[in-house]
């Protein structure tokens, strides 16, 4: 793991077979002030990487992870002030974890055929999960068969601002089978309502086997409320679990 300290751009620069990165299989960077040319110059170096995780860099404009193609896990979290995300030919790519992304953000995802696990968790108050799937290939939409997504609502937030979520009712992620929904609400009763939102996105999964809902910040005197509106979606789970 390196530190803005710990990493040297003039190492970055010595040819590949001088630096060992080329036999580094793991890296996190963390907090890094990295621009777009050396962020795309370091993760070139790296040939036979397997898990990159990279969080918290706000120089970062246009990140581009192209033809990784040992890469198995990519972690992209906290780009407040990226504009666009590319991962193509990353062909051993299973597990993609999206988290805090900038509102607008666009992300382009090509030739990833062993993909079946998201995590994709949206800004406080942006509901961006609906317009990410809208824009994924469907071939890739059909791959996925585990999803993670954290998201948020607030009290004070009108039933209008989650209309994406509405927009989830057409989409059918025909081979989803695990399903978790991280929920944090901020409020009381009301707040509740905005839940049923969800599960349009639970009706989107249409092989759905495990249903996992996890909510926090909730009283305790109103967590059985979050049952009735699972009921409204008509899917038989083998596996339910409210907490």
């Amino acid at each position: 793991m390196y530190n803005e300290k710990d990493l040297d751009l003039d190492f970055l620069r010595l040819p590949s077979t001088n630096n060992g990165l080329q036999c580094l299989k793991d890296l996190s960077l963390f907090g890094l002030k990295l621009t777009d040319q050396y962020f795309e110059l370091l993760v070139s170096n790296c040939t036979i990487l397997e898990s990159l995780s990279v969080q918290l860099s706000n120089e970062l404009k246009n990140v581009s992870i192209v033809g990784l193609s040992k890469l198995k896990r990519l972690n992209l979290s906290s780009f407040m002030e990226v504009e666009s995300i590319v991962i193509h030919d990353t062909i051993s790519l299973v597990s993609l974890t999206l988290q805090q992304l900038s509102s607008g953000c666009t992300v382009q995802l090509n030739n990833t055929p062993k993909l079946t696990k998201l995590n994709f968790g949206e800004s406080f108050g942006k509901f961006m999960l609906a317009e990410f799937l809208d824009g994924m290939p469907s071939c890739i939409c059909d791959q996925l068969q585990v999803m993670h997504l954290l998201t948020s609502v607030d009290f004070f937030m009108h039933k209008s601002d989650l209309h994406f979520y509405d927009e989830l009712f057409w989409i059918d992620l025909v081979n989803i089978k695990h399903l978790e929904l991280e929920i944090k609400i901020i409020g009381f009763c009301r707040s509740l309502y905005m839940l049923r939102h969800f599960c349009r996105l639970v009706e989107a999964c249409t092989s759905l086997d495990k249903l996992v809902i996890k909510c926090t910040c909730v009283p305790a005197y109103d967590i059985c409320r979050v049952g009735s509106y699972v009921g409204q979606c008509k899917l038989s789970f083998k596996y339910l679990e409210i907490t």
